[in-house]
């Protein structure tokens, strides 16, 4: 962790035709030095090396939303073993500090069985794991569902990933939420959202996530764990709103580091309207 501030980064996905090396490296450029990947960076393992210089990384694991499957998919074994064996043999290389997982996302899932089967091939993992609150379970559900982690994982199992917007579209209260789970909670996924859609927004996009009230609390409470953006452009003319995103959250947790970052952006600007066809 960065001594006594958070570590910001954004969620690294392909995006159109940028690899994510070109995304990483274009990240560093203004500051950033955090990001969170997915089993897609397998193909380009080899290309990241220097990408990841000074780059810490978080590795959220396959979900049942975007991937239609996860850890307690039995029929997946296969899959579930070749990213284990990936994630144990390349963490160093891919600087993993830590892996996200979600509960089963959908009812007919949601069992003893499955949660059995899920927590103990994420024990398997030789990385720290925080287990994600998700939309399909009420605080109280959720929390009955880390218990159980927690016994049959113990210490692998070593906090919660509190998703602000997933709290938010189900009408609980985030801020709530995180005062009662506080103790568990050691990296944040952010983005903004409508009431009952999580539709991974930059701030101040139209979303209605009190995401000033958020960042208050966080500064109030000196939160210094892993923030991640989850924001998906729908257009490279979004890039303002990606950046201004982070500045927001620097700003308020990183006050030095969002002035240093301005500063960066000063003579970045051109390059980046270059890079966006902007006269």
């Amino acid at each position: 962790m960065q001594n006594n501030h958070p570590l910001v980064g954004f969620t690294v996905d392909y995006y159109k035709s940028l690899s994510h090396p070109v995304i990483i490296d274009a990240l560093k450029l203004i500051g950033v030095r955090f990001v969170e990947i997915n089993r897609s960076v397998f193909s380009e393992i080899d290309k990241l090396d220097s990408s990841l210089k000074n780059v810490t990384t978080a590795f959220h694991l396959p979900l049942v939303h975007d991937d239609g499957w996860d850890f307690s998919h039995a029929d997946r074994q296969q899959e579930i073993d070749k990213i284990i064996q990936v994630i144990n043999t390349q963490r160093n290389k891919l600087h993993i500090h830590h892996a996200i997982a979600h509960p089963p996302e959908k009812a007919d899932t949601h069992s003893e069985s499955s949660l059995d089967y899920l927590f103990r091939n994420l024990a398997r993992l030789q990385v720290p794991v925080y287990l994600e609150n998700v939309p399909d379970f009420t605080p109280s559900e959720y929390e009955e569902i880390f218990e159980t982690g927690k016994r049959i994982m113990g210490d692998k199992l070593q906090g919660m990933c509190w998703d602000a917007s997933h709290f938010h579209i189900k009408g609980y209260d985030p801020i709530k939420q995180f005062e009662h789970f506080r103790k568990h909670i050691k990296t944040i996924h952010l983005s903004d959202c409508y009431p009952d859609d999580d539709v991974h927004l930059p701030f101040d996009s139209g979303g209605s996530l009190p995401i000033d009230d958020i960042l208050e609390m966080l500064s109030d409470c000196k939160f210094n764990g892993y923030i991640t953006l989850e924001i998906k452009p729908q257009s490279l003319q979004q890039i303002d709103a990606y950046i201004s995103s982070y500045l927001k959250i620097l700003r308020s947790l990183h006050y030095k580091k969002y002035l240093a970052t301005k500063f960066r952006l000063l003579f970045l600007k051109p390059l980046i309207n270059r890079f966006l066809g902007v006269k």
